[in-house]
């Protein structure tokens, strides 16, 4: 088997149905579908009446794991890979909005060119943000992680865009998370992948979309948590890549989270139903308190001297001039778009 797709299942059954539909007409049928499923027994027990007649399909490469505990995407995905038989793994969701038939074809062949610990491809998000980056690693070189350190500052911070190699994702069944409810980005568990891998590619393309939905809750105090924990596990082990981590760390929280909280599409911020999660979950007070913990991270920034001393904030490119701009003009910045 060479890929193990891995999907967290939405609230949606159509979603689902959709979704291993458009699996079975994939023209490479070198992989199985683990789907990890949570929330209410009853839900559970509809969807699992929606899979009868896929299993009969698929036969063993379908799957099907329970997490009884908590709805957290880094649990899921952990409780996957010990049940994976691929020689590789992605996150492959359910909600996926449109799957071409070539997908999984075209994620084997850069699996079988690249053969790499962690093969990143482009990602590309829609939903209510919607945001294709520029490449920030020089693209289909293989890269040793031991001599080439940039890829740990400068990797997209989500697991859905890259393919895991099953021996090294094998290392990272028995840690124990130190954050929860850490959603689809999985911060925390791509950052201790990078940790265990020695080889790397980025592929600047992106193979399929993943969907955000507005339902999200987006804690800065919970992500800055995660930078906070991996910067502790690296002065503790004694590795150096606390330039790396902490020019990530700042990244993430004043462009990315900064965008997400306030780059809403229109349509579902004003239209749509799910205007009311984007009232509860993206709004001025919240804000406000992600603007705070910005300017807590740039005092201690100032007073340790890291924007005069750490190599990453000293290069002349568009990242380090967006994250010069002072936190009052944030807001209207329109980030994802510059960093496009």
């Amino acid at each position: 088997m060479k890929l193990s797709l891995i999907s967290i299942v939405t609230n949606e059954e159509k979603d689902l149905g959709y979704y291993l539909k458009s699996l079975e007409e994939q023209t490479s049928q070198e992989f199985e579908i683990i789907l990890c499923l949570s929330n209410t027994s009853q839900r559970n027990l509809d969807l699992i009446k929606e899979l009868v007649p896929y299993q009969l399909k698929f036969g063993p490469r379908l799957k099907y794991i329970y997490n009884s505990k908590q709805n957290n995407a880094q649990e899921h995905l952990l409780n996957a890979y010990r049940v994976t038989s691929g020689e590789y793994s992605v996150v492959f969701n359910t909600d996926i909005s449109v799957i071409k038939n070539t997908y999984i074809e075209k994620m084997i062949q850069a699996i079988d060119q690249a053969k790499v610990d962690i093969l990143e491809f482009k990602p590309r998000i829609n939903g209510s943000i919607s945001w294709k980056p520029q490449a920030r690693v020089v693209e289909g070189r293989e890269i040793n992680l031991k001599y080439h350190k940039l890829v740990f500052a400068y990797t997209y911070p989500f697991i859905f865009n890259k393919i895991i190699k099953k021996s090294l994702s094998n290392k990272m069944l028995n840690y124990k998370f130190k954050t929860i409810n850490n959603n689809k980005m999985c911060l925390e568990l791509t950052y201790m992948l990078f940790l265990e891998a020695k080889t790397y590619m980025y592929l600047d393309y992106k193979i399929f979309r993943e969907y955000y939905p507005t339902d999200i809750w987006l804690n800065t105090k919970n992500y800055v948590s995660v930078f906070d924990n991996v910067q502790s596990i690296l002065e503790a082990r004694q590795i150096n890549l606390i330039d790396e981590l902490l020019y990530a760390k700042y990244y993430f929280v004043k462009l990315l989270l900064t965008a997400f909280l306030t780059e809403t599409k229109f349509m579902y911020r004003n239209i749509y139903k799910t205007k009311e999660d984007i009232a509860e979950k993206r709004n001025d007070k919240i804000f406000e308190n992600h603007l705070e913990i910005i300017k807590k991270i740039e005092l201690t920034y100032k007073t340790k001297d890291y924007f005069l001393t750490n190599p990453y904030f000293l290069r002349n490119n568009s990242e380090v001039v967006l994250l010069s701009t002072p936190v009052s003009k944030l807001k209207n910045l329109k980030i994802l778009k510059k960093l496009s």
